[in-house]
Parts: C-alpha cells; structure tokens; sequence
C-alpha cells in the first residue's frame, strides 16, 4: 500500500513539474516584449492551434527566439505597420524591402495567417499586418492565397521573380510576378496601367471615337452591328474589367515589344486564349449572329493602322470551303484605328484546327 502510495505522489510531482514548465513557457510567448505588437495584431486573426502549429516547429529545438531574432521579428512587424496601411484601393505601390531582405528569414502565407520562417520550417512566428489585411499572390488572372517568398526575396514559390511592387485590391495586398507587375506599372503600355496609391491618376481609358460597320455580302446588317458591340463588350483580366478593343490594342503594344528580353510571349497567348473563350461566349446565345453552338469553326483577325502586327486567334488555323464574313473598324481616343474580321465557315466539310 505504501509503495502504490509513494508512486501516485511521485507521478503527481513529476506531471505538477510538466504543467509548470507548459506554464512558463506560455507566459514567455503571452509576455515577452518581442510578440507584444504581434500578440495583439495576430491574436484577432489565427485561432489558438494556428499558434500552435505555428510555435510546434520552433518549441522543443529552441523553445525562445535568441536576441537577434527577436529584432529580426520586430523589423518585419515594423515594416508592415509603415508600408502596408493603405487606404486607396484598386493601386500599386513600390517598396524598399532591403530592410527585411536578407535576414535569414522568408515570409510564409497561409489564408489569414503570415509567418516569418527560416531553414524549411525550422523556425516558425507569426507576423502581424496593419489594419488585419490579407495578403495574396496575384498571377496573371489567379489569386492565391498560400505562397512562400524566400529568405533572400528574391522567389516566390521558387518559380516568380519577386518584385518591389504590390497592388493593392478589395484590402488585399497581393504580390505580384513580374509579367502582372509589368502589365500594372505600364511597363510595355498605359493601357490597363493601375493608378500608385496615393496620386491621381496621369492616363485616361481608351474610348471610342469613331466607328464604322461594313456588311460585306452574305451578312446581315444585325450580324455587322453585333461585331462592334462585341468590340465594346466587356472583358475581365487581372482582376480588371475593360473593354474588347481595349485589351486588343494592349496586345499590338505588346506585340511592338515582342522581340525584347522579357517573357511577353506567355501573356499575349494568354490573352489570345481569353479572347477565344469570351467571344463564343459572347455570341453563343445571341441570335443572327454567325457563331453558334453548332458550328464553332472560326478565325478573328484584327490590324491597327499601318502597323505591320496582324493578332489572330480562334478555333481554327485556316476555313475551309465557303465561309462568311463580318467586319468593323473603330478608331480609339489615343489616335489608333483597330480593324476587326471575324470569318465562319458554313461548310459541311468544317476547319482545320488551329496549332
């Protein structure tokens, strides 16, 4: 009786010591000056067992962070407190992250919680952002909510190029890759340029001017004013929405640039495959027009100006047999004239498919 006495007491002496060191080791992280910015930012946007997964990488090999990674955390909270409490919205703005580059910790997003985090996990805290804003990676037209940025800053996920420029959207700030960010800092066109967050904005949208609808034979004057509502017709890309003859004449300022150093063949096929999804959409269901669920073999093609670029795109690489034809030209606020054909066989014998 005694020795079963002795082990109860001892059992309860050794878990009272494990409930203890638990303890201490919670008011360290409640307590410590390090988190006391972080704990009241972070606290209103990750549950307990987000902390705890969070702490569960770091606690049992290191159970504190040393001193210098304590001011390595505050730097990171004090950069985001500075720069990401922004106000406007649908912006980009630029950023100097030489302040938390290189610091031998990345910056990790899951949904609502941010980390910073070194050596594969090795080392996980959380990170408080001003104002409880969400970050996201913009892509192209993807909005992702879970990505790494290396500890150099120089990757993102290990496949984009990082850039200093983020695009501020809905109280999301979303970084971007370097083909969007280019699209948004007007890098290769004004076009679908994004105001900086914090000016007026220096460009005006493109109109139109002037337009003019030509029924060659075998259309109908209804299948005619249909092309230039489609041209006017709006389209979304990159969380934007604009107009058709908008977004085509981005692609012949791309176009221009084509032969440069930087990857602007991957969004001008992009957009082609975009423009080839919207305009079945667009006449799918539309009556007297000359695309129909039934015959979807088709080729647009459109030309500005005397410039010698010809875009083309559709759901064939040549008609064959007889074909009908429907063409419009209108001319835009910034002097260009954009000439657009749409072409659809009506033979039985059908098309070959586009490479």
């Amino acid at each position: 009786m005694n020795k079963k006495g002795e082990e109860e007491n001892h059992w309860g002496i050794v878990s009272g010591a494990i409930l203890i060191f638990i303890a201490m080791i919670g008011v360290f992280f409640v307590y410590s000056d390090s988190f006391a910015e972080v704990k009241e930012g972070f606290g209103k946007v990750a549950d307990t067992e987000v902390i705890k997964k969070a702490y569960s990488k770091t606690i049992g090999k290191e159970s504190a962070l040393t001193e210098e990674e304590k001011k390595i955390i505050d730097e990171f909270n004090l950069f985001f407190q500075r720069n990401f409490a922004v106000d406007d919205d649908d912006c980009i703005k630029e950023f100097n992250f030489d302040e938390i580059k290189r610091k031998g910790f990345g910056i990790r997003v899951d949904g609502k919680n941010i980390f910073a985090e070194k050596e594969g996990m090795a080392r996980v805290y959380p990170l408080s952002v001003p104002n409880y804003r969400l970050l996201a990676l913009r892509y192209f037209d993807e909005n992702l909510d879970e990505f790494y940025i290396d500890e150099k800053f120089e990757k993102i996920d290990d496949e984009f190029e990082f850039v200093d420029v983020v695009y501020v959207k809905d109280g999301k700030i979303n970084f971007l890759d370097e083909i969007t960010a280019a699209v948004f800092t007007g890098l290769h066109s004004d076009v679908l340029k994004k105001n900086v967050c914090g000016e007026e904005s220096s460009f005006d949208r493109l109109t139109i001017t002037d337009e003019e609808v030509y029924v060659v034979p075998g259309t109908t004057q209804e299948e005619a004013r249909d092309i230039m509502d489609y041209l006017n017709s709006d389209f979304t890309y990159n969380g934007g929405t604009y107009k058709v003859y908008e977004i085509l004449r981005y692609i012949f300022d791309l176009e221009a640039q084509r032969r440069g150093d930087f990857p602007i063949e991957e969004e001008i096929n992009f957009l082609l495959d975009e423009l080839g999804d919207h305009i079945e959409e667009y006449f799918e269901d539309r009556s007297g027009t000359p695309i129909t669920p039934e015959n979807k073999c088709w080729r647009a093609l459109a030309s500005m100006g005397n410039i010698d670029e010809v875009i083309t795109f559709g759901k064939s690489e040549d008609i064959k047999g007889v074909y009908r034809s429907v063409s419009a030209s209108i001319s835009l606020s910034d002097g260009s004239t954009i000439t657009f054909r749409l072409f659809v066989s009506v033979s039985r014998e059908g098309c070959l498919p586009a490479r």
